[in-house]
């Protein structure tokens, strides 16, 4: 027995592997963007934190009302950035979603035509084995019916040939039917 070639294996290949690229480019956005929303919330617990522990330092200092002034600029300009970042991420997050269902119906169209095709292969496969078991039985009956043919007869098989002579002959009760009328008319012709 053959076994499935599907021809446009290679081809599947090609496409599952260009899946794998796009799944593998997605999955560096998303760490991009997963990183860049953990900095901005790293960002705002920070300024939480200043903001909360700010009444324990020395306020009377000016210089480090300053610093810490400026500190917490810079950590909202910094959020200000990354945020600016993400929403741009957002925009390449969404043409890689895209590349990847793209990639994804090309590989499952290929999918559904090599499993249709296996199907049809294994149908063929079946119905031809169907048709050589059909042709081994046609053979084993036709060389029991030779066989039969030329056996002779003997004492044990002709009472089951009488019975079904019985069988066959109509009784006198029933009215005839053509094919026995034509039999009888037969039989008429060919006794003299």
């Amino acid at each position: 027995m053959k076994k499935f070639k599907f021809n446009l294996d290679t081809v599947l290949r090609l496409r599952k592997k260009d899946v794998d690229e796009e799944t593998r480019k997605l999955a560096l956005v998303v760490g991009k963007i997963n990183r860049l929303k953990n900095e901005v919330q790293d960002n705002r617990k920070a300024i939480s934190y200043e903001n909360d522990n700010f009444t324990s330092y020395v306020r009377d200092d000016i210089s480090y009302l300053r610093i810490f002034d400026n500190y917490i600029k810079t950590l909202y300009l910094q959020n200000e950035y990354l945020q600016k970042q993400v929403n741009e991420q957002d925009g390449v997050l969404k043409e890689a979603i895209d590349s990847v269902v793209e990639a994804k119906k090309k590989s499952e169209i290929l999918e559904v035509l090599k499993n249709k095709r296996l199907l049809d292969y294994q149908e063929r496969i079946l119905r031809s084995e169907r048709s050589e078991e059909d042709e081994e039985n046609q053979k084993d009956y036709l060389a029991d019916r030779r066989s039969l043919r030329n056996v002779i007869p003997d004492q044990e098989s002709k009472p089951v040939v009488q019975r079904i002579k019985r069988k066959i002959k109509p009784t006198k009760d029933k009215p005839k039917n053509d094919y026995e009328k034509v039999m009888d008319y037969y039989k008429g012709i060919s006794k003299p």
